[in-house]
C-alpha cells in the first residue's frame, strides 16, 4: 500500500503557518449565516478528541482540495468558546468539521496571534474576542 502524506496548510489554528496580523482591527467583520458551533461541548466529544487525521476521508479518495474560513471567539482568559464556519470550499465534503476539529487540537491564543495572517477584532459591545483564519486542505504532490 503506497503511503500518502497530507499536507494540511492553514494561517493560524493550521493552524501551522502564521504570518501578519490584519491591521483592521477598527473594521468589524460581518457575521455569517451559519450557526455558531459551543466549542466547549464540541471538542469534549470523543470523536473529535481521538482524531488523527483531519483530512474529510472521501475528499481524501476523491483527491478533492477544500478551503475553510472560520471566526472564533475566545473568552477573557483565552479559552476557546465558540466557531462558526464562515465559509466552507467546495461545501458537502466535510472540511468545515475537519477545520472544526482542527480548532480544537490547534487553535491558538489571541495574544499568540501577533505578526501573524489571522484577523483579531472584538465586535463593538462585545464581550469576547474573535479571531478569523483561513484551513487550506491540499494532499502531498498535488500542487
Amino acid at each position: 500500500m503506497k503511503m500518502l502524506r497530507i499536507v494540511i496548510t492553514a494561517s493560524l489554528a493550521s493552524l501551522c503557518a502564521l504570518a501578519a496580523v490584519a491591521s483592521a482591527q477598527e473594521t468589524t467583520p460581518s457575521p455569517s449565516g451559519a450557526p455558531s458551533v459551543d466549542m466547549i461541548e464540541y471538542c469534549a466529544d470523543r470523536r473529535v478528541r481521538r482524531m488523527t487525521l483531519f483530512y474529510p476521508p472521501t475528499a481524501f479518495q476523491e483527491n478533492i482540495r477544500g478551503e475553510v474560513r472560520l471566526d472564533c471567539a475566545f473568552t477573557a482568559d483565552e479559552t476557546l468558546h465558540s466557531c462558526q464556519v464562515i465559509e466552507e470550499t467546495p461545501a458537502q465534503h466535510g472540511f468545515g468539521a475537519a477545520a472544526l476539529a482542527m480548532a480544537c487540537h490547534r487553535a491558538r491564543k489571541p495574544s499568540e496571534a501577533a505578526g501573524s495572517t489571522v484577523q483579531v477584532y472584538t465586535p463593538e459591545g462585545g464581550d469576547m474576542v474573535h479571531m478569523r483564519w483561513t484551513t487550506r486542505f491540499r494532499i502531498a504532490g498535488d500542487r
